[in-house]
């Protein structure tokens, strides 16, 4: 992660949390959550896979920590009261909710298959254009800031914003075939979009599991 050296992320912040934290966390949710659909009666709206759905995990923790200030007893005056706690988060939530309800996803049954996550294969040079084109390094800044964001793209950038190495551990479908269609990779069959590719010095297959290329030799 690339963060400030001055950032501390609580205890709600699912990005950062270790394994320990995460199993508190889950635990304490999960206990929430259950209150939350039978208090407020969300059974048809929250359904029982809601833990499969990120978005859902985030807009419900942040609910849970809302919750927690909103009624937390103190020796000073409510700064978030229960009745805030209604208007300003329990309100909005429901309509987001709605948003994020999948319609494959039943009371018995989560047909929710979230899309890979992809990026764009010009992305490194991108920013290493846009940062060349700035005042050079200043008293303030840090050398070793471009190389942080490197490693977080799984990139390396050349002094001439060229990308070099960084081969990932799986390719979406639409982009191997990018690389095939640029002469990078080479299709055993290139009638078929799903076959298998010779790229980097490997040979990828297209796993159904996880709707990407991945390398198996």
């Amino acid at each position: 992660m690339i963060a400030p050296d001055d950032y501390r992320p609580g205890r709600f912040t699912w990005r950062e949390l270790d394994q320990d934290q995460a199993a508190q966390l889950w635990a304490e949710l999960a206990d929430w959550v259950e209150w939350f659909r039978d208090r407020y009666e969300l059974a048809a709206l929250i359904l029982p896979c809601w833990f499969r759905h990120g978005p859902i995990v985030e807009e419900l923790t942040a609910a849970m920590a809302a919750h927690r200030v909103a009624y937390e007893h103190t020796k000073v005056s409510y700064s978030f009261s229960p009745a805030t706690w209604h208007y300003q988060v329990y309100a909005p939530l429901l309509g987001r909710l709605k948003s994020y309800k999948d319609s494959s996803c039943t009371n018995t049954e989560c047909g929710h298959r979230p899309l890979p996550i992809t990026t764009a294969p010009d992305l490194a040079e991108f920013i290493a254009e846009d940062v060349a084109g700035r005042p050079e390094q200043t008293a303030t800044s840090s050398p070793s800031l471009l190389g942080e964001l490197n490693r977080s793209l799984g990139n390396a950038v050349l002094e001439n914003g060229s990308p070099v190495g960084g081969v990932p551990e799986s390719v979406d479908p639409a982009r191997m075939m990018d690389l095939v269609d640029a002469g990078e990779a080479d299709a055993e069959d290139p009638g078929d979009e799903f076959g298998p590719v010779t790229w980097s010095g490997r040979r990828w297959e297209y796993s159904d599991a996880t709707d990407m290329f991945i390398p198996v030799s």
